[in-house]
């Protein structure tokens, strides 16, 4: 009821205006310049066809433009697409993020010079978007990036040179090669007077801004040691005082995205996977949100919504060319043993990619297990690692004594996760654990398939479960020790 009361008042408000206008016509006179001088005619009343007409020329002249302001949707929607967009964005803002200034000082006289010897400030419009979103990522305001942009093309249009006689012949009286000196100080004037309302509005925005990040600067160093810090918990399974820190950055930090992200992960490894879910959900823009797609695609595993783990995969992927999310994908197939179908995203990912040291290591541990799986040439660097031995043929002795690290407290690496209880017998474990491994215990994180087993006190330190990774697609362990938690007991049980 709201809705419709809104559109019928909007219609109400436009007649109203409208026939304001009609009124008008009866006792205003038109008017005309010629040679300079102003003369004034009798009035032109609009009659019963112009009532009518006038409308109907409205709504023509307003589709034409939502067709050109789509056009221009659909041009930059293609070009977010192919990822190319996005670089050639972030290269300018690169090279640019040391001379703020000079970018807007060329941003303004070029829309300025192409409105003014144009004519044509709907094509020049089309280059709004593009230099805006660059304006925007050099940290500077919604406002400047409208004046620098849509407020240089105002400019350009009233200091209009060649583009447009008829502007100039209606205000002056001029024809467009005459007085071309004058239409171009006029021009010169104006663009000059936006440069410095636009630096000079940001000056002062300027200095409030480094007394903020001179006062940012400490914490801003803290926030660095405590990601770091709470990223090496995660790794050691220190899921509580990962948290814990966690919700401490988050009183002084402004990078609330990554904090949920990480909040998101860490309930998910914790086995809360209402609270994941909940964490996840405070990221609300679709295409910021594509950062914690991974996250939350391996709460809808834990779940065994596959489907709806895949389907926020491929967004990620498809809206940034998001690295992991692909490598995610492809470990789903390794899983399923797509082999055919993980080469062909491979290839996606070598080919579209430039791989930071992290996915470098995923990308050459995918790459290892499938030339061993097909016949293909996958050229990668071969590691003598213990991981990618396992990945290009598996090895049972070699796999059992690597497990036996958890037998043993190492007081010296801290990375040995937790240990075994003295009464467990690691190799009778070992043979048996394959029989109670199924779909309903397992839980994909990384490469490996891995599994959560229930085993009361098998850990030295209480651990109740038995965390297991084999070879994709098998129940060929390879990694097997204690842990505090299960991610799918909450969800599964």
């Amino acid at each position: 009821m709201k809705k419709e009361k809104k559109s019928f008042d909007l219609l109400i408000a436009l007649g109203i205006v409208f026939g304001i206008y009609v009124i008008l016509s009866y006792i205003i006179p038109v008017g005309y310049y010629n040679s300079s001088t102003f003369s004034s005619g009798e009035t032109d009343p609009v009659g019963l066809v112009g009532i009518f007409k006038a409308p109907l020329y409205s709504v023509a002249i307003f589709v034409q433009y939502l067709v050109v302001f789509l056009s221009i949707g659909g041009l930059y929607a293609v070009m977010s697409k192919t990822g190319v967009y996005s670089k050639v964005i972030d290269s300018i803002v690169k090279k640019f993020s040391k001379k703020k200034t000079l970018f807007l000082i060329i941003s303004i006289i070029s829309f300025a010079l192409l409105a003014s010897l144009s004519g044509l400030p709907i094509v020049v419009f089309a280059l709004v978007p593009f230099v805006s979103a660059i304006i925007l990522l050099l940290g500077y305001d919604k406002v400047t990036a409208l004046a620098s942009t849509v407020g240089a093309i105002l400019v350009g249009i009233m200091g209009s040179t060649y583009g447009n006689a008829l502007v100039f012949k209606s205000f002056f009286g001029l024809d467009a090669n005459k007085g071309i000196v004058y239409k171009f100080g006029l021009l010169a004037v104006l663009v000059f007077l936006l440069i410095m309302f636009v630096i000079g509005k940001n000056k002062s925005l300027t200095k409030k801004e480094e007394i903020k990040e001179t006062k940012k600067s400490k914490k801003t160093k803290k926030e660095e040691i405590g990601v770091m810090y709470v990223n090496k918990l995660i790794a050691m399974n220190e899921y509580e005082l990962a948290k814990k820190i966690t919700l401490e950055l988050k009183k002084y930090t402004n990078n609330k995205i990554d904090i949920y992200t990480t909040l998101g992960k860490i309930e998910l490894y914790m086995g809360n996977i209402k609270e994941a879910k909940y964490q996840l959900s405070k990221i609300d823009n679709i295409y910021i949100r594509n950062t914690s797609f991974t996250v939350l695609a391996r709460v809808y595993l834990a779940e065994k919504e596959y489907d709806k783990a895949k389907e926020l995969l491929n967004k990620a992927y498809n809206y940034s060319n998001n690295p992991y999310a692909l490598i995610n994908l492809i470990n789903m197939d390794l899983h399923e043993r797509k082999y055919e179908e993980a080469y062909e995203k491979l290839l996606k990912l070598k080919q579209n990619l430039i791989f930071n040291k992290d996915c470098k290591y995923h990308y050459d541990a995918i790459s290892i297990f499938l030339n061993s799986k097909l016949d293909k040439k996958i050229n990668v660097k071969q590691s003598i690692g213990y991981r990618e031995r396992q990945l290009e043929e598996y090895d049972k002795t070699c796999a059992l004594t690597h497990i036996f690290r958890h037998v043993y407290q190492d007081i010296y690496n801290k990375n040995i996760h937790t240990v075994f209880a003295n009464n467990i017998d690691v190799e009778y474990l070992f043979n048996n654990v394959p029989n109670m491994l199924n779909e309903d215990n397992y839980f994909y994180t990384n490469i490996f398939d891995e599994y959560y087993l229930n085993i009361d006190n098998v850990g030295l330190n209480g651990e109740n479960y038995l965390i297991v990774g084999c070879i994709p697609g098998t129940k060929d362990i390879v990694s097997m020790y204690p842990i505090k938690y299960n991610p799918i007991k909450k969800v599964r049980s």
